[in-house]
């Protein structure tokens, strides 16, 4: 069941919501966010309005995986966050050391910190460019203030938490799977445990409070 909400429901699934998508201008409006929980579907949704708005995608994710699952990507977001690495030599240790996303946890105002610089840094290119862009990642309702892109189009997936957590350890089974690793409810059990505190709950929400905070910016 899908129904239309003001707020990301934790059990029932909503249709996706959106701000300023009328605003798109590729000379003075030209990022659109798009943002939700971990596992609603934002990746499969920003690649599809992507090729819609024939716009160039950044997946914020690509900093904390730029040595590990996006090595190997030829996108421009690649090239951009080798630039931005090797400007800023101490997180690109940290990336490199795989300590990237274990700040989230025990340094959460230090990882905001380079999150932000890094999404400033692209945003600076991208504002240059007479073409859009789609930002895509929790890094968007996680780190950057509400206030700050209030007049941004922005598309946050309705996916409830519930639903998003489920679909995330199906991810996670399938990665193991693929990768032949053994164990996969013995090891993700104590996992989907500990995301239902930290990320489902949590950051659901840390979702909504940005998302009230965005609708009130915008009047």
């Amino acid at each position: 069941m899908v129904i239309l909400m003001n707020k990301i429901n934790f059990f029932i699934n909503s249709k996706n919501i959106c701000f300023n998508l009328d605003k798109i201008d590729i000379l003075s409006n030209n990022v659109i966010f798009v943002t939700g929980l971990s596992g609603s579907g934002k990746t499969t949704f920003a690649r599809k309005i992507s090729k819609e708005y024939k716009a160039t995608l950044f997946e914020l994710d690509n900093l904390g995986g730029f040595f590990g699952e996006y090595k190997e990507s030829e996108e421009l977001i690649h090239s951009l966050t080798d630039k931005f690495l090797n400007i800023n030599y101490e997180l690109k240790e940290i990336i490199r050391q795989e300590k990237y996303v274990d700040l989230k946890i025990k340094n959460f105002d230090k990882y905001r910190y380079w999150t932000n610089k890094y999404i400033e840094f692209l945003l600076e290119y991208a504002k240059k460019q007479e073409r859009i862009f789609v930002f895509e990642g929790t890094q968007i309702f996680k780190c950057i203030s509400a206030e700050k892109i209030s007049s941004n189009p922005l598309i946050i997936i309705g996916t409830s938490s519930f639903i998003s957590l489920l679909r995330r350890i199906k991810r996670h089974y399938k990665i193991d799977k693929a990768r032949n690793k053994p164990n996969f409810f013995k090891k993700h059990l104590w996992k989907l445990l500990n995301d239902s505190k930290r990320l489902h709950f949590k950051d659901f929400k840390e979702l909504n409070r940005f998302l009230a905070f965005y609708r009130n910016s915008c009047h």
